[in-house]
């Protein structure tokens, strides 16, 4: 199965997390989707904030955001997400990390 997520935009109104994908607090796994020509404030390709899942084999192309134009990744609360086999071409961010926005986990 091929999946094609693209073309999503969302307002500066929104919360802005997850252009193309926004997952919150779940399990998911992400594997062999297109992402294209997505845009948020934050994770402009996926945002993938306080969940457990595996984010394989996609191909992420010119999304943007301010920070994290491709992902946006927050394993924090003993949370784990394996990323593996992913292209990643022609995303932007504004303030920081073009193509990764990793928040590591604070020190126990």
């Amino acid at each position: 199965m091929h999946n094609e997520i693209r073309h999503n935009l969302q307002d500066s109104s929104c919360a802005g997390e997850g252009g193309g994908i926004d997952v919150q607090t779940a399990t998911a796994v992400i594997r062999d989707n297109d992402i294209r020509d997505n845009a948020a404030s934050s994770g402009g390709g996926i945002a993938f904030d306080l969940s457990d899942g595996i984010i394989s084999d996609n191909l992420l192309i010119r999304n943007s955001a301010e920070v994290g134009g491709a992902l946006r990744l927050v394993p924090i609360d003993g949370k784990h997400v394996t990323v593996s086999g992913n292209t990643l071409l022609d995303n932007r961010a504004t303030t920081d990390a073009t193509a990764v926005h990793l928040i590591p986990m604070p020190d126990d």
